[in-house]
């Protein structure tokens, strides 16, 4: 049994529910997701700080307050067969295509959070900085090659020179609001994860919801959606730079871990491709590794190692 199963297992067991009843929604690079029952639990990867998954679960619980936001049941995260959990209030999804007029009116409720409402202080995205020093700090570490750290510090100057000319507000931002992270329940759309739950330009999250390489919202739902969020959006060319600025932070706190497998190893690579690739073409997409087809990702992957 893989550990992040085993962890489920054992919280939903302490819940009284048998493991039969856990389903697997999703595993990513730094979680997986079961839900049973009313009930969805997360189990962290095995780097995870309890310390920070606990101010995101208290995080959580003061946006839940406004309806839009995903409840958690625990306060905390607790440990079970080595791995964090947390548990959380499912949301029961209504057939059908989102409500993308209430998925405007959550992600405004979001901006209009007053930061000082929350119970810990929020990193601020509004520029690359904090990026350049983590790329320093793997480097140092020997997780970064030298050719992939000055890759990736290019890429970060490139964008902040773009951010530099962009909107200079600065709210609450979810900071990885694509697809799946917008769920359409019975009583209207509420958002979930506060991995990344930040402090930056209301457009670093409407870049990443209409990112260009992979859009979450059709072109159907964009008019409803502005009606909801009441303001209008970026522009094509800001959407991108937000989108890149988003993708760029979750790629280097990816590669700031040890990749102690050769599927880690090789999506290592593929990362660091993709961001060659676009580097050396300015105008490409960058569509995330996790979406490109097979034979895409081991191209990618060959452009790194060269």
């Amino acid at each position: 049994m893989d550990p992040a199963l085993a962890a489920a297992v054992s919280a939903a067991e302490a819940c009284g529910i048998p493991s039969t009843a856990l389903v697997r929604q999703s595993a990513g690079s730094t979680s997986a997701v079961f839900a049973a029952g009313d009930l969805v639990f997360i189990v962290a990867g095995a780097y995870a700080d309890p310390a920070t998954l606990t101010a995101r679960v208290a995080i959580a619980a003061v946006l839940s307050r406004s309806g839009r936001f995903v409840r958690p049941v625990w306060p905390e995260p607790r440990s079970y067969a080595d791995r964090l959990v947390t548990a959380w209030e499912r949301v029961h999804l209504r057939p059908g295509p989102i409500d993308w007029h209430s998925a405007g009116l959550a992600v405004r409720t979001l901006h209009d959070t007053p930061p000082g409402a929350l119970p810990v202080p929020l990193p601020n995205v509004g520029d690359l900085a904090d990026v350049r020093v983590a790329v320093d700090l793997a480097t140092a570490s020997g997780r970064l090659d030298p050719g992939g750290a000055r890759l990736l510090r290019g890429v970060a100057t490139r964008l902040d020179e773009e951010l530099a000319h962009l909107d200079d507000r600065r709210v609450v931002v979810h900071g990885d609001l694509h697809a799946p992270n917008v769920l359409g329940g019975w009583s209207g759309v509420l958002l979930c994860d506060t991995d990344e739950i930040a402090f930056g330009a209301p457009g670093y999250d409407l870049g990443v919801l209409l990112d260009p390489g992979r859009p979450a919202i059709p072109f159907a739902g964009l008019t409803p959606f502005v009606q909801g969020y009441g303001a209008p959006l970026p522009s094509v060319a800001a959407r991108r730079t937000y989108a890149r600025s988003a993708h760029l932070r979750r790629t280097v706190a990816l590669l700031s871990h040890p990749a102690t497998t050769v599927h880690a190893r090789f999506y290592r690579r593929v990362r660091l491709g993709a961001w060659a690739a676009m580097a050396r073409d300015w105008e490409r997409d960058l569509v995330p590794v996790v979406a490109l087809p097979p034979g895409t990702r081991v191209r990618l992957a060959r452009r790194a190692g060269r």
